[in-house]
Order: C-alpha cells, then sequence, then structure tokens
C-alpha cells in the first residue's frame, strides 16, 4: 500500500486519473470484442529543459497525444534530475524519474541513460525525437492485442490518498 501526503495529492489525482483511463482501457478490451484486436501504448519520455536535443522529441509525444483519435496511446514525460548540473535546474525534474530511468537502463542491459530517450510499453526504447520510430513502435504496440487487467482502489483517508 502506497501513502501519498497532501503535498503530492495532485501528483496521486493525476496518476489516479491515468489508472482509470487505463482500467477503463484495459476493461473494454474484454468486453468488445471488436476492440480487442487493438493494443495499447503507454508512451514515457525521459527528458529536461536542459536537454538541447529535448523539444523536438517534447514536440513528438505532443503531436503523437494530438493525433490518437480513439486509439489507446497514454503520453507521460518525465523531467529526469541530472541535467540540472548546468546552472538551470528543471523545475519539473525529480530524481524518482531519473531513478525510474536507470532502472530501464538496467531492463535494456543499457551502460548509460541519455535524453530525450522514449520507452514504449516498457518494452522498447528508442530517441525520443526520432518521428519514424515512435510512428513504428505506436503502430507495432496498437496492433497487438492486450490480455491485460489492473485492479485497484482509490482511497481518500484525511489528506491521504491510498492506492490499495
Amino acid at each position: 500500500m502506497s501513502v501519498f501526503t497532501k503535498k503530492s495529492l495532485r501528483l496521486a489525482a493525476l496518476l489516479g486519473s491515468l489508472l482509470i483511463i487505463v482500467l477503463t482501457s484495459f476493461n473494454s478490451l474484454t468486453d468488445n470484442p471488436k476492440v480487442a484486436d487493438h493494443g495499447v501504448a503507454v508512451v514515457e519520455l525521459f527528458t529536461s529543459q536542459g536537454c538541447s536535443s529535448c523539444p523536438s522529441a517534447d514536440k513528438n509525444l505532443s503531436q503523437l497525444i494530438k493525433d490518437k483519435n480513439d486509439r489507446k496511446v497514454f503520453g507521460l514525460s518525465f523531467h529526469v534530475s541530472y541535467w540540472n548540473y548546468l546552472g538551470w535546474k528543471d523545475p519539473y525534474s525529480k530524481e524518482a524519474f531519473t531513478e525510474r530511468q536507470r532502472k530501464y537502463a538496467a531492463k535494456f542491459a543499457n551502460s548509460s541513460i541519455y535524453t530525450p530517450q522514449m520507452i514504449v510499453n516498457g518494452k522498447e526504447e528508442f530517441v525520443g525525437s526520432n518521428q519514424v520510430k515512435t510512428k513504428q513502435v505506436i503502430e507495432r504496440s496498437l496492433s497487438q492485442q492486450t490480455n491485460h487487467t489492473i485492479n485497484a482502489q482509490l482511497k481518500v483517508v484525511g489528506d491521504r490518498l491510498e492506492i490499495l
């Protein structure tokens, strides 16, 4: 069980909203055989305001979300902290996001981490500004049937949000 303080309640609410969207998407896959032929693409972009190559990747992610139509494409942007040493601190950066990227590097056996890095469904990683690769990976992910469900409950207890 994770407990969030009042300070991170907004983030938890946002994540809870995303969870509800994902739950609805996954549940609809089992309820409607026509929809079951289509997959889901959760796109994670590791970026930073201190990275000169990142604006094109940020735009790529934004355009991907804008053009998703009714397809199940969910975009997440994680501002990493390792660019903060250059004198400009990215106000959206979090060490937890950098740690998340390090865990992916270990999973993919990458010797280093970089920005802009895009990861789709936790399975494939590539340079986030590469629009051609992004479209290929998204289309492949959406063409794969998903049979997964997520069960979770959200509960507000005073100034905390608990995810059970």
